[in-house]
């Protein structure tokens, strides 16, 4: 089982997903073994919107690597349907 947490912005009408990529299961998204957690958006996406979310990540202490993933390029894209 992995872990979800979420928070929905009900002004931007967008639902945030911080999920974890490891279980003991294995990897949620096994070609990103890397990834401790990854950040899901559900709802409209304004432009530039997620260049300033990573921005705002990496300014974080405890954060030591942020990149965007192409849901659509995944061979696992099917696992972060829910």
């Amino acid at each position: 089982m992995y872990n979800v947490f979420e928070y929905t912005d009900e002004e931007m009408h967008s639902d945030y997903f911080l999920i974890s990529n490891k279980s003991g299961n294995g990897y949620l998204v096994p070609e990103h073994k890397k990834a401790d957690y990854l950040l899901m958006k559900k709802g409209e996406q304004m432009e530039d919107e997620a260049e300033q979310i990573m921005t705002k990540l990496r300014a974080m202490n405890n954060v030591i690597l942020v990149y965007e993933i192409k849901a659509s390029e995944l061979r696992s894209k099917q696992h972060l349907i829910f």
